[in-house]
């Protein structure tokens, strides 16, 4: 996987893509920003399709878009109806953008799109709520620094 600029999101992404079941035809990356993982996901489905709602985003996605099967849609998740794929993605990603939804209807969204046999796959980010919480994200800032510096 080629990283132009490592954060924490990336440090997910051979994780998720070990997921893409074999002879993927379609996949979906809900709150796909600038496009990487659905690019890294087009490696490995025929058709990839990237949502966000933010239009700068969708415009970097677009600029570097790389492969035929890639699709990006500038919308919210949640207001997202392809009739055209309804029940038919075979992979579904989200990496750290469930927070920015109403979770239960975000997956429940996600879950419907998924063909019979398709696989999901979320990653998300965990308020910090407690002093245990906030302690332990403030002693991994300095992990994190290291590792974005070297990338």
């Amino acid at each position: 996987m080629a990283v132009d600029q490592w954060n924490h999101n990336v440090h997910y992404y051979p994780l998720v893509l070990d997921e893409v079941p074999e002879g993927c035809a379609e996949a979906l990356d809900v709150g796909c920003g600038d496009g990487r993982l659905a690019r890294e996901l087009a490696g490995r489905a025929q058709r990839v399709t990237g949502i966000d709602r933010d239009p700068g985003m969708i415009g970097a996605a677009r600029e570097r878009a790389d492969s035929p099967g890639l699709s990006f849609v500038e919308a919210d998740f949640l207001e997202f109806h392809d009739e055209s794929r309804a029940a038919g993605y075979d992979f579904i990603s989200s990496v750290a953008a469930i927070h920015h939804m109403e979770f239960a209807a975000a997956v429940g969204s996600m879950v419907r799109l998924l063909a019979p046999g398709g696989r999901l796959v979320i990653v998300g980010l965990a308020r910090n709520r407690t002093p245990l919480d906030w302690a332990a994200a403030l002693a991994g800032l300095p992990a994190h620094q290291v590792r974005a510096r070297r990338h």
